[in-house]
């Protein structure tokens, strides 16, 4: 895949997974979680005193669709009128996008599209150790391994290019696998790292179910 950078054409990703901790709070009692449409359960994170304490479960898993994901929102405190853009997918094979689709991954486009500005974000679940195979290419591209400031991420690599008479577009994409998954950002008019921040956070905040629109409450 092309990686001079058309954020409606860019690497993007996604999968399913939904994580949970069931911790034992007294000797008898057993709690156990459930999550639906093959998101496969796991640990969570439990209240800082198991004792007394009820269970509080934080299930992740890749947004069901672009419009659940909390991306637009902090987009469009940058670029007001920017919009969800209904993008229909053709990966090339090998491609990034396509391990992405292929794995029950999500790809989203937001922003101006006469304008080209804005992001695209993939999301997908690395229970087939996608991002690990695809590191050494993107060192080889001159991404360089990062720690992502207030993001608590197991790996980080990320690339700029910015706009010149060689580079028809500026490059800003960050490769990061957090909470058992993929998730890539691509942003139009980022610079550095720092500048692209809200919108990894919010990113991240995305594989959050709970938050989802679609979570089915009474599982909990």
């Amino acid at each position: 895949m092309n990686r001079d950078y058309d954020f409606f054409m860019a690497t993007h990703l996604s999968g399913r997974r939904v994580i949970l901790i069931s911790l034992c709070l007294v000797a008898t009692v057993f709690l156990t979680a459930y999550a639906s449409n093959d998101k496969k359960a796991g640990p969570a994170l439990t209240a800082a005193n198991p004792t007394s304490s009820p269970l509080i479960l934080i299930p992740y898993a890749v947004p069901m669709s672009c419009i659940e994901t909390k991306v637009l929102s902090v987009l469009r405190k940058t670029v007001p009128t920017a919009k969800f853009i209904n993008t229909e997918w053709t990966p090339m094979k090998g491609a990034e996008l396509a391990d992405v689709l292929n794995n029950s991954g999500i790809a989203c486009s937001f922003g101006i599209q006469p304008a080209s500005v804005g992001i695209t974000a993939m999301w997908v679940s690395d229970t087939k150790n996608l991002f690990d195979s695809r590191v050494s290419k993107w060192l080889e591209e001159g991404f360089v391994k990062v720690d992502v400031p207030q993001i608590e991420e197991e790996d980080a690599y990320f690339l700029h290019k910015p706009q010149s008479t060689t580079q028809e577009y500026n490059v800003w994409q960050l490769e990061l696998k957090i909470h058992g998954f993929w998730t890539q950002l691509g942003i139009t008019f980022g610079d550095t790292l720092e500048s692209g921040l809200p919108l990894i956070q919010a990113s991240v905040d995305s594989l959050n179910f709970i938050d989802q629109p679609s979570f089915d409450r009474s599982i909990t």
